[in-house]
């Protein structure tokens, strides 16, 4: 087997493994400490195969300053989480997972891609990710037993599986819908037919799946691509221009017709929109406003807390200002200018699919989730910074 296909594996594992695991191998498992015994053993399979790349790689990549500073950054905020934890005063539920995350799988594979990189199959990579994908997002609408009628009826939001949140399972879509367009763009034919089928299925999951954050990064993520598809910053600047108008004029039409398809999501959506309602996240970017002034130099702790429980701020902004203050802050905000740069680059190459996904992880994590512990991001983000 040759050296290139063990590095892509580990890649396809790192971002579509644990939707495939939790999707399809986690059928009709409710009990969450159960689950635990296969995505577990999962993530010890992609250490392993981690460790192993390592342990046979011949030569490396080459270093660039954005994979630096990321790495450097992060580590740095790997190390105030460690201090916050054992020596400062923010109690977490479970320290063994936050660190297993951070020291065994993130910070392993973020290295390991420096060394790995060169060997990367990208444009094999993602015909076999978006196969996994739709097979992962079929698998969960024949188990939900979804089609569009049951989608009108739907009262509550859908999840892939116990381990499978309907957050998670609404960006599973997106990512489905981002490589189907991919397929759909190099396609004719039956092949072309395939590519806008899965691109339905995963807006009827997406759909289904009730949540907000996955149709926030589907925007930015559309807007991002036909920025980034255009050469002058007249025509970019027109074109966000434009986006910003239409989204004026078309908001109250889009959210009746979300409302006629999909009732509760649509609900939730003009909730937002009329009432202003975040859905609690006021709460938290409130209570992190009010931690981060009260030590804006080194920052107050990674996390804040909120009735009664330590709790992440619900924003990657926020995240980083808490854990690094004002100077972290400006740091990040340079860094990701950098990827940005980066992602840019990478539009139009056989890394399209690098770039779309970093900004729909990076959008993801603007509304919900920790960075942190997030694999899948970070590996993103590594695979971005690396782009030459």
């Amino acid at each position: 087997m040759r050296f290139s296909n063990i590095v892509s594996g580990r890649v396809i594992l790192e971002i579509v493994g644990i939707q495939f695991v939790t999707a399809v191998l986690m059928f009709g498992v409710s009990d969450a400490g159960l689950s635990r015994s296969i995505t577990l053993p999962f993530r010890i399979i992609v250490l392993l195969v981690t460790i192993f790349t390592f342990l046979f790689v011949k030569k490396k990549g080459r270093l660039t300053k954005e994979y630096l500073l990321f790495l450097l950054f992060f580590v740095s905020f790997t190390i105030r989480i460690i201090l916050d934890i054992f020596f400062g005063n923010v109690v977490v539920a479970d320290p063994f997972q936050l660190l297993l995350f951070l020291l065994v799988i993130e910070l392993p594979s973020l290295v390991i891609l420096f060394f790995t990189s060169k060997y990367i199959q990208y444009g094999s990579l993602s015909s076999a990710l978006y196969y996994i994908l739709a097979f992962s997002t079929v698998f969960v609408a024949f188990d939900k037993g979804l089609s569009l009628f049951r989608l009108v009826e739907l009262d509550s939001r859908i999840s892939g599986s116990v381990a499978l949140s309907t957050i998670s399972l609404g960006h599973m879509s997106v990512s489905l819908i981002i490589f189907s367009f991919l397929y759909i763009h190099k396609s004719s034919g039956f092949k072309l037919l395939v590519g806008i089928l899965t691109a339905l299925l995963g807006i009827l999951v997406m759909l289904a799946s009730g949540s907000k954050g996955p149709i926030f990064s589907l925007v930015v993520v559309a807007v991002f691509a036909l920025v980034s598809s255009l050469k002058t910053f007249r025509s970019r600047l027109m074109v966000i221009l434009l986006a910003f108008s239409l989204f004026i004029l078309l908001i109250k039409p889009l959210l009746e017709l979300i409302n006629a398809v999909a009732p509760y999501l649509g609900n939730r959506l003009s909730n937002s929109y009329y009432n202003k309602d975040l859905g609690g996240r006021e709460i938290y970017y409130a209570r992190a406003k009010e931690e981060f002034f009260s030590s804006p130099v080194i920052g107050p702790g990674f996390q804040i807390k909120v009735n009664g429980k330590f709790d992440y701020a619900h924003n990657i902004f926020w995240d980083i200002a808490l854990g690094t203050g004002l100077l972290g802050s400006i740091i990040f905000l340079i860094i990701c200018l950098m990827l940005f740069r980066r992602a840019f680059g990478m539009i139009g190459t056989e890394k399209t699919w690098v770039s779309l996904l970093f900004i729909q992880f990076f959008s993801f994590h603007i509304w919900s989730g920790a960075f942190y512990i997030d694999p899948l991001f970070i590996l993103l983000t590594g695979l971005v910074s690396l782009h030459e």
